[in-house]
């Protein structure tokens, strides 16, 4: 997939969606699910659905559980608190920014910039 057609997305506490943008803004995404159509289908809907065309997601009988494995990811991210001076505070407040993207873009440009 071309870096260009990938959405990066995530939900902010109050529920909205939003799009985060390369320099780390981010921008209210538009629902466009059919939640009709949604509400409407039936687990033979899914099943039939699942049947015809396995890329859809694979069908969750008990076959697949016996098989299943639990994966545990090793390398998560951990979480840091960062001191902002009262008037940077208010800048990013007022200009609603997202300053976890924003660090780990900073942080990742300076890595390219100062690895040996």
């Amino acid at each position: 997939m071309k870096e260009e057609s990938i959405v990066r997305a995530k939900r902010l506490p109050d529920g909205t969606l939003v799009q985060i943008l390369p320099d780390g803004t981010t921008r209210p995404l538009q629902n466009r699910t059919d939640l009709a159509r949604l509400e409407a289908t039936t687990d033979e809907d899914i099943e039939q659905q699942i049947t015809e065309d396995s890329d859809v997601a694979p069908l969750l009988d008990d076959n697949f559980w016996q098989n299943a494995k639990r994966i545990t990811p090793t390398d998560r991210a951990q979480e840091i608190g960062v001191q902002v001076a009262p008037e940077d505070l208010q800048y990013i407040r007022q200009n609603r920014l997202d300053v976890a993207s924003l660090l780990k873009n900073a942080i990742k440009e300076h890595r390219v910039h100062h690895t040996h």
